[in-house]
C-alpha cells in the first residue's frame, strides 16, 4: 500500500510540474500553421488535412472558423490537450486561440 501511495504521489507531482512548466513563458509561433477559437474548429481542420480534403478545408477557412498564424508571434501557452493542441493567448491580447503544439517553438 505504501509503494502504491508514493507511485501516484510522484505521478502527480510530475502532472502538475508538466502543467505549470510553461507559466509565465512566452513561445514564438511558427510559419504554415492554423488556430482556430474552438478546438473543435481545429480537429476539424486538422481531420480534413490529415484525409487530403483540401476542398472542406478550404470552405473552413474561408468560413474563418480555422485561420492561419502569423509567423514570429510572441504567445503564451495557456492550456494544454493530451492530443498534442495547446490554447495560445498572444502577448498583449485577450484572445485565447487554440492550435497544435508544433506551432510554437
Amino acid at each position: 500500500m505504501k509503494k502504491t501511495s508514493t507511485i501516484i504521489a510522484i505521478v502527480l507531482a510530475c502532472i502538475f510540474i508538466a502543467s505549470t512548466a510553461s507559466a509565465g513563458r512566452s513561445w514564438t509561433t511558427k510559419e504554415g500553421y492554423v488556430a482556430a477559437l474552438s478546438l473543435y474548429n481545429l480537429e476539424k481542420a486538422v481531420e480534413y488535412a490529415s484525409n487530403k480534403d483540401f476542398e472542406a478545408f478550404k470552405k473552413v477557412h474561408e468560413a474563418n472558423r480555422v485561420f492561419v498564424i502569423k509567423k514570429g508571434l510572441r504567445v503564451y501557452i495557456v492550456e494544454r490537450s493530451g492530443l498534442g493542441y495547446i490554447k495560445i493567448r498572444p502577448e498583449g491580447e485577450t484572445v485565447e486561440l487554440w492550435t497544435l503544439r508544433e506551432a510554437v517553438e
